[in-house]
């Protein structure tokens, strides 16, 4: 990714360029070749489909755990560590 310099910043497309502001900055990259429906239905993509299904359940029970902690026992990091070891569960 390249910072954008000099007095007039852009924000958009442009042929295969993207100009885009992130935390103050500009910035410009290349346009993705990628697009939601190649990677819903090319069968190049099945493992990261079938591992975002399950570090879905897994948010979805770590979620449900977290919420049963006490609130002295609630803190940063504490949510990915649960949906770690459900992840671990659910592969088993």
């Amino acid at each position: 990714m390249a910072k954008q310099s000099g007095t007039v910043f852009f924000e958009g497309t442009i042929d295969d360029l993207t100009f885009y502001k992130m935390n103050g900055n500009y910035y410009v990259r290349r346009k993705s070749r990628f697009t939601g429906k190649r990677v819903k239905k090319d069968p190049q993509f099945e493992n990261s489909r079938r591992n975002a299904s399950w570090f879905g359940l897994s948010a979805k029970l770590a979620s449900k755990v977290y919420k049963l902690l006490p609130n002295e026992s609630k803190g940063h990091g504490i949510i990915s560590d649960i949906t770690a070891m459900a992840n671990r569960f659910i592969r088993a």
